[in-house]
């Protein structure tokens, strides 16, 4: 077993201690060193374990927001699908109603057309039968007055 000797006095016979031990012989010096290795790589691993460990966790949520992330992502995206096949129905469905507006209002154009040319007419046969009227009245005047 190493002797105990105090610090002060082995700085001052320039000994070499280690924890506070001062190494006698080979086996000695042996089982200090294995101890202070052990215990310096049992802190080191520790440590590195324990920088592991918090890191992991780190790319654990990281890992998990990314996931979350994409999954967003990948609603909004066939969201945005959804939409731009929606508004190129709607875009082909007004351009359908548009181009049966235009129909319409041909046709209408066209029927007040043909409204304008019927009223002439009627205007006009208005117009030949009063004037019918007055000859058919003339004759009959005209037969009275021979009748008399």
């Amino acid at each position: 077993m190493p002797q105990s000797v105090p610090r002060e006095r082995a700085m001052q016979e320039k000994r070499f201690m280690i924890f506070g031990v001062e190494p006698t012989n080979l086996a000695q010096w042996g089982v200090a060193g294995l101890s202070t290795g052990g215990g310096i790589g049992a802190a080191v691993w520790g440590m590195r374990w324990l920088i592991e460990f918090a890191g992991g966790r780190m790319d654990k949520r990281a890992d998990r927001l990314d996931a979350d992330m994409r999954f967003v992502v990948e609603q909004l995206k066939s969201q945005i699908d959804q939409l731009t096949e929606r508004s190129n129905g709607i875009s082909n469905r007004l351009g359908k109603v548009e181009q049966d507006l235009a129909d319409c209002q041909k046709k209408h154009a066209s029927s007040e057309a043909e409204v304008l040319k019927l009223q002439a007419i009627l205007q006009g046969q208005a117009a030949s039968r009063e004037h019918a009227q007055l000859i058919v009245s003339a004759e009959r005047m005209e037969h009275m007055k021979e009748s008399k």
